[in-house]
């Protein structure tokens, strides 16, 4: 109800959000928010958020681009997708490994793999 997030689960790659690349059995806040969260979408080892603000966050494995930061590297604490800033985005959607974010102009934007067509 406040937006805040907890996770649980396989942290391998920092998809938990939490500073770590450790796993965790119990939820754990991620704390390093500084807005509240409307929505949280997970794809196989990466994680969305999309704040109250209309920004983006993502963390977790980003080895083929799939959290949108612009590096292929793993994050393991939320990052704002600054090129999604200017933006006004009211959906996020993740799949395996990628990622797609609808604007409030409708315009998408997809990030991640795109092998197969995704």
């Amino acid at each position: 109800i406040d937006g805040k997030v907890f996770t649980w689960g396989r942290g391998k790659y920092g998809q938990l959000g939490t500073g770590t690349y450790s796993s965790s059995a119990f939820p754990i806040h991620v704390s390093s928010l500084q807005e509240p969260v409307l929505k949280i979408v997970c794809g196989n080892d990466h994680t969305l958020l999309l704040g109250k603000s209309g920004a983006v966050y993502a963390f977790g494995r980003g080895n083929v681009g799939q959290t949108g930061l612009q590096t292929r590297d793993h994050t393991t604490t939320p990052q704002r997708v600054d090129t999604l800033a200017p933006y006004q985005v009211v959906q996020i959607a993740a799949g395996a490994n990628h990622s797609v974010a609808l604007t409030d102009a409708n315009q998408v934007f997809c990030f991640g793999n795109g092998g197969g067509g995704q």
